[in-house]
């Protein structure tokens, strides 16, 4: 009966997307609302800072994880995120130190 519901909604939703969203469609996972494995990572000897932890989770286990059958969607929480990793070039970087604080 939730899946009926689900698609229910999904089907209300559907006029109100623009086309460009709905020619790549819609896609719906089921979810629990609370997590069913929690996976803590940390340094012992405090050799590695939380950003190399964060990372490693990111590039190793969270793959690992998502190839197990039944896994819908994975949650890093607190983890250290690097501002600007991707869409900021030299360029824009440059452009904002130029400006003056009235500018």
């Amino acid at each position: 009966m939730d899946n009926v519901l689900a698609q229910n909604r999904v089907s209300e939703a559907t006029p109100m997307l623009p086309q460009s969203v709905k020619n790549y469609g819609v896609a719906v996972k089921k979810a629990l609302p609370f997590p069913l494995l929690i996976i803590s990572v940390k340094s012992p000897k405090g050799t590695y800072d939380n950003n190399f932890l964060s990372n490693y989770a990111t590039i190793n286990i969270n793959d690992a994880v998502a190839r197990i059958p039944g896994v819908g969607q994975i949650n890093l929480f607190g983890a250290a995120t690097t501002p600007c990793a991707s869409g900021c070039g030299p360029t824009a970087s440059r452009s904002s130190r130029s400006r003056s604080p009235t500018s």
